[in-house]
């Protein structure tokens, strides 16, 4: 990977890392359905405000759509995002966001599965190696607020 795309991905994932603290933050104050209101507006807002640069794609690609399109935004805007935010912001809002941002991350591992049956991607060794981590990572964040360092926990089998 060139240097400009890692770069630019790290900072993504540097603002996907904000964003639980942010939104915890909210919803210890408002109601999950307000910040689920409240964030997809501002980012209309914000789409609105370039559509005079990119709308002449967009009209061309909303004419393209046929029914298989359609099937798959419905699925990916009502239960991906909605529903997946509704889950999301409900367990958030009374659990440590380090933890359930930890817990999200195995997201690659369902990718995995998911690509190989449905676009035919091809799972490696490697590929394996990196699920098996994420989900030992898993395992350690969510050791983070136990008292016994993880060497203790080892040694102190009672």
């Amino acid at each position: 990977m060139n240097t400009i795309p890692l770069i630019l991905t790290l900072f993504s994932a540097l603002l996907w890392g904000i964003s639980p603290v942010i939104t915890k933050s909210l919803l210890l104050k408002f109601n999950r359905y307000t910040i689920m209101l409240l964030f997809p507006a501002v980012y209309l807002l914000c789409l609105l405000c370039a559509f005079p640069y990119y709308g002449k794609d967009v009209m061309q690609d909303i004419a393209r759509l046929n029914q298989k399109d359609v099937c798959f935004i419905l699925f990916q805007s009502v239960g991906v995002l909605f529903i997946g935010n509704i889950i999301y912001y409900y367990v958030l809002k009374d659990n440590k966001s380090s933890l359930i941002t930890a817990i999200e991350s195995c997201a690659p591992f369902f990718t995995l599965i998911i690509a190989y049956y449905f676009l035919n991607e091809k799972i490696n060794f490697i590929g394996l190696i990196g699920i098996i981590l994420i989900i030992l990572g898993i395992i350690c964040i969510s050791c983070n607020d136990k008292k016994m360092t993880i060497f203790e926990m080892f040694i102190n089998r009672e």
